[in-house]
Formats: structure tokens, C-alpha cells, sequence
């Protein structure tokens, strides 16, 4: 049995591994994150939004190597889900979310 020596490590391995719970960050009037997904492009990206999370999918051979990401983010509550951008250049995926009411299922064409 592996053993921590250190055991804030472990929680923090445990339920902060890369990624932040959120990557939205608020802004005037809209949220806005950027995510890292070298190698990937938006024909082999996915975006949905459901129940209040946006879900990000995708697969990609890169080196000989298939890679994949599966990324799930709780949205903002006061969010405009209607209305997301998502933008993809040198392997950073940008997301704008305007602020506003609105939480339902849609899927998100990536330009």
C-alpha cells in the first residue's frame, strides 16, 4: 500500500488535479476561460452545455499517439448559454459567456 507523506498532497492531488472546478473568470458582462488542448482541432472537438455544465470532448492523433480530452465545468449561474463562443488558436480553446439567465442543453460549433 503506497502511503502519502504528505497528506494535504493527497487532497490536493485528489480534487485539484490540473484543472479548476470553473474556468470562467467574471468579467463586466460576460465570463470568460481559456482552456489548454494542444494538438486538438475544432473538427475533433465537442462542446456541450447541460444542466448547468459545459462538457468538453474530443480526440486527436497526435505523434503516432491518440490522444483525448474529456473535461466537464460547472457554468456560471447567471449565464447566457445561448449566446457561448468558443474560439481555437495554438491549442488554446476560448470560451466568452455572456452574463445573463438562462441554463439548457445546446451544442456549441467551435470557429
Amino acid at each position: 500500500m503506497l502511503l502519502h507523506s504528505d497528506p494535504y498532497r493527497l487532497f490536493e492531488d485528489l480534487f485539484f488535479q490540473d484543472q479548476p472546478l470553473t474556468p470562467f473568470v467574471k468579467k463586466d458582462d460576460s465570463y470568460e476561460a481559456s482552456l489548454e488542448v494542444p494538438g486538438f482541432s475544432k473538427e475533433n472537438l465537442k462542446i456541450e452545455i447541460e444542466d448547468g455544465y459545459l462538457k468538453l470532448k474530443g480526440e486527436a492523433e497526435v505523434g503516432g499517439k491518440k490522444k483525448t480530452v474529456s473535461k466537464t465545468y460547472e457554468l456560471p449561474q447567471k449565464s447566457d448559454t445561448k449566446n457561448l463562443s468558443a474560439t481555437l488558436k495554438n491549442g488554446i480553446l476560448g470560451l466568452s459567456l455572456p452574463r445573463k439567465d438562462n441554463l439548457r442543453k445546446l451544442s456549441i460549433k467551435i470557429t
